[in-house]
C-alpha cells in the first residue's frame, strides 16, 4: 500500500489555426498552427496549480509568433465553496498595443447539489489603454445532474462592466459528450 500525496501532470497539444486565422481555419502546411504546453500539481485534494505556455505560429512573411505564459490556480476552501484564479501574459510582437495580461479571481458557492452561485472579477490591461476594461459578473448555474455537473448546465450571468455598453446579460447552455 502506497499514499499518494502529489500528484502532477503534464500536457502539450498542436492546435490547427494559428494567429492569422483565428476566424477561419489556419492551413498547418502553411505553418499557420498553435503549440501549447500545460504543466499541473494538485498537492492535495482541495489544491489544484498549473502552468503554460502557448507559441502561436505564423505563415505571413515578416511577422513573429505571439508568445502566451499564464499560470492559474483553484482551492476549495470549504465543501462548498471554491476560489479560482488566474494570471496570463501575452506577447505580440507583431502588434505591441496588443501585449499585457488578463486576470480575474472567482468564487463559486455551491447553494444545493444542482445550483450554483458565482461572482468573478475579470481584468484586461494591454499597451493600448483604450482597450484595457475590468468586469464584475454574477451568476447562477443549475446542473442537469448533480453527480456530474460537468455532464450538462444551464448558466446565467449578468456582466457588469468599467467599458462604456460592455454591461451584459449572457444566458449559456453546456453539455459535454
Amino acid at each position: 500500500f502506497r499514499r499518494v500525496l502529489f500528484r502532477s501532470g503534464v500536457a502539450a497539444g498542436l492546435f490547427n489555426a494559428g494567429p492569422n486565422k483565428a476566424n477561419g481555419i489556419g492551413d498547418p502546411n502553411e505553418g499557420d498552427y498553435t503549440l501549447v504546453g500545460r504543466l499541473s500539481a494538485d498537492p492535495n485534494k482541495r489544491l489544484h496549480a498549473q502552468a503554460y505556455w502557448a507559441r502561436a505560429m505564423t505563415s505571413v512573411a515578416g511577422q513573429s509568433p505571439v508568445q502566451l505564459v499564464g499560470l492559474g490556480t483553484q482551492f476549495g476552501v470549504a465543501p462548498s465553496i471554491k476560489l479560482k484564479g488566474e494570471l496570463m501574459l501575452r506577447d505580440d510582437p507583431n502588434n505591441p498595443a496588443a501585449d499585457g495580461s488578463n486576470a480575474y479571481v472567482q468564487a463559486t458557492y455551491q447553494i444545493k447539489p444542482r445550483l450554483q452561485a458565482g461572482l468573478k472579477w475579470d481584468a484586461f490591461d494591454v499597451t493600448n489603454d483604450a482597450q484595457d476594461r475590468t468586469d464584475l459578473t454574477v451568476g447562477l448555474s443549475l446542473f442537469a445532474d448533480a453527480e456530474k455537473p460537468q455532464a450538462a448546465k444551464i448558466q446565467i450571468n449578468y456582466v457588469a462592466s468599467d467599458a462604456k455598453g460592455k454591461d451584459a446579460i449572457l444566458l449559456l447552455f453546456q453539455a459535454a459528450m
